[in-house]
């Protein structure tokens, strides 16, 4: 290995420690918010309107439609907003952001379409198994993340068991057991991390 070749490999090797070491600011607590909302506005929609959640595959089809615009305004704010904040790091966050959430996206949209296909009946599961997995995201993306997204995180974990219980009689979930736990939990989220800001600013 040339001298020039030794550099390079130390340089990247401490772009990658200051990676690691740097908390992911893609995210303001508004949006967060706004995604809260949304899940509540959702449920109001699918309680006002149960035609639209009928079935099991209309309530997947509808969550997973309301899933798909939490994630555009979350992704699309993530990604203006980190290269504004992190300069040149802000690829290699997103990126190591996505390496650690991805993972749970696939597992949730997996086991919706596994039960649709094997097991329709079996649906209710669904907001229980996803709020377990919201969850265990959100402890495996401490490290780049206020250590206040615990409470958040703890919430869902709880809502992931009580909602299975409460839903363990079968049929098509009550639009509640999916609108109060994201709706809340995204609260919770945005107040993590406007606590983060406000700490930052002290």
């Amino acid at each position: 290995m040339t001298d020039l070749e030794r550099a390079m490999a130390d340089l990247a090797f401490i772009q990658q420690r200051m990676v690691a070491s740097t908390r992911f600011d893609g995210l303001t607590p508004t949006t967060v918010a706004a995604t809260g909302m949304l899940a509540l506005v959702a449920g109001g929609v699918q309680s006002a309107w149960p035609a639209v959640a009928d079935t099991p595959l209309h309530f997947v089809g509808f969550w997973a439609l309301v899933a798909l615009i939490a994630v555009a305004l979350l992704g699309g704010e993530a990604l203006a907003r980190a290269r504004r904040v992190h300069g040149s790091m802000a690829d290699q966050l997103i990126a190591g952001t996505l390496r650690i959430l991805l993972p749970f996206l696939v597992a949730g949209a997996g086991l919706a379409l596994l039960l649709l296909r094997v097991a329709p009946d079996s649906v209710w599961m669904l907001p229980g198994l996803w709020q377990l997995l919201i969850a265990l995201a959100g402890l495996s993306a401490i490290p780049m993340l206020p250590r206040t997204i615990l409470l958040p995180a703890a919430w869902y974990f709880a809502c992931g068991f009580v909602v299975l219980a409460e839903a363990a009689a079968g049929g098509i979930p009550s639009p509640w057991a999916m609108a109060l736990p994201f709706g809340i939990g995204q609260l919770l989220v945005a107040l993590a991390l406007h606590r983060a800001v406000q700490r930052g600013a002290a």
